[in-house]
């Protein structure tokens, strides 16, 4: 049924807001994304799961303003939050693999091969990320299924990836060759751009965690022994002085050690595994 209501509003509207130029941005936004939605296509399936929702909450619930208030604006906002999040992704995963996918061209185009089949080698090469894959292998589809030349190719492919370094690179190249300069001197001037920034980022990762090892030293390690030698002095003073410290209590020993330390240590393990880097996780 959703998918009859989701042709039936397309036909409704979709079409107009597809030749429409009104919503150019978030078809710009999809196109960077990889998505096979259009604007129109995109819309009319909110609509009618808008829709579908609205019945069924008038068949089971009671009709209230609050489902309009709430359920609207959320659905509205998911409309364009679903291509940018998808840009995000895919950005970063085309960002992580860069530095290697221009290693691998330089060395192909430097031994001969046309930068083109240079470009179809990377495509088919599944031990790279599919969505750098994917940006390579629509040039190539540019150049051999729809007749383009190389540049014009190139240029449509900066325009459409989501990764700005990717964008510079391909720009770089595109003057390179309206220049008639060597372009695997490009391919091997952005290797080594790319893997000198690789470097500098790991070595910069590396430098957090080193710091976060000494945070995780001093919270979980250091302050527990210090509270453990600290408890019997405050206990003694308390004794000589005639008054009892409710602050250093044995509860609060315990609980301290048996459910605040493994807290903090679950907590600072999923920080360190969400800021380390790829190349060192196990």
């Amino acid at each position: 049924m959703n998918l009859w209501v989701h042709r039936q509003i397309y036909r409704l509207f979709g079409k107009e807001i597809d030749f429409s130029q009104k919503l150019q941005s978030l078809n710009v936004a999809l196109e960077k994304a990889n998505s096979k939605f259009t604007p129109g296509l995109l819309i009319s399936l909110f609509l009618s799961l808008f829709l579908l929702l609205f019945l069924f909450s008038v068949l089971l619930f009671a009709f209230t303003r609050l489902f309009w208030i709430l359920l609207a604006p959320l659905l509205s906002f998911l409309i364009f939050l679903y291509p940018y999040c998808r840009i995000y992704s895919r950005r970063e995963k085309i960002d992580s693999e860069l530095h290697y996918a221009f290693s691998y061209l330089s060395t192909l185009v430097s031994v001969g091969v046309a930068p083109i089949e240079a470009f179809r080698s990377l495509s088919m090469d599944e031990t790279f990320e599919k969505e750098l894959r994917r940006e390579f292998e629509l040039i190539v589809i540019d150049t051999e299924v729809f007749g383009k030349d190389l540049i014009t190719a190139l240029n449509k492919a900066l325009q459409r990836t989501p990764s700005k370094r990717l964008q510079n690179i391909l720009q770089s190249m595109v003057s390179s060759i309206l220049a008639g300069s060597d372009l695997k001197k490009v391919l091997m001037d952005a290797s080594a751009e790319l893997s000198e920034e690789q470097r500098r980022s790991f070595q910069r990762k590396i430098s957090n965690l080193s710091i976060f090892a000494e945070f995780y030293v001093i919270v979980c390690l250091f302050a527990p022994v210090l509270l453990i030698v600290f408890f019997p002095i405050v206990e003694t003073l308390s004794n000589f002085l005639m008054f009892r410290s409710s602050i250093f209590g044995r509860h609060f020993i315990e609980l301290f050690v048996f459910l605040l330390i493994p807290v903090i240590s679950i907590v600072l393990l999923v920080i360190l595994d969400l800021i380390q880097p790829k190349e060192v996780k196990i």
